[in-house]
This record gives structure tokens, sequence and C-alpha cells, in this order.
């Protein structure tokens, strides 16, 4: 997912607790304020984005057989009636 640079003004403490999560998770600090803006905003994360994607994917495919199957089917009965 692209990103972009952004500059903003933060109180002191909310720097603290970001650079005090950042050390306590091993995440960057970038990291960190993404997880929390995302969870405040109620967005999804892009690994939750990504799984969502690909389920949508799987059940487009899953879809198309199952058209493709019905079609079979119809024919099949079709031919058995004649």
């Amino acid at each position: 997912m692209a990103s972009k640079l952004v500059a903003f003004r933060l109180p002191d403490d909310v720097v603290q607790a970001i650079e005090s999560e950042s050390r306590s998770t091993g995440k960057d600090k970038t990291a960190v304020v993404v997880q929390a803006l995302r969870h405040f905003f109620e967005l999804p994360s892009a690994l939750e984005s990504t799984r969502v994607d690909g389920l949508q994917r799987q059940m487009n495919e899953l879809q198309q057989k199952v058209e493709k199957l019905a079609e079979q089917l119809n024919q099949t009965t079709l031919s058995q009636l004649k």
C-alpha cells in the first residue's frame, strides 16, 4: 500500500507514548501511529484488506464454478430427457 510523508505536531506525552510503545513492541514509530489511527478510525489493517481481497477473489472463482456446474447439469438433464 502506498504511503505519504505527513508532518504533525504532537504533544510531548503523545510522543512519549508512541516511543514507549515502539520500544516495548519492537515496531517502528510509524507502525505504532498507523495502528493507533486505524483502530481509532475503525479502518481495516493492511493484512485484513489483503485477506478480504483474497476472499473476494476466491468467492468470485467459486461463483463462476457453480454457474458452470449448473449449466453442465442443465445440459445433462436436457440430453437425458431427449
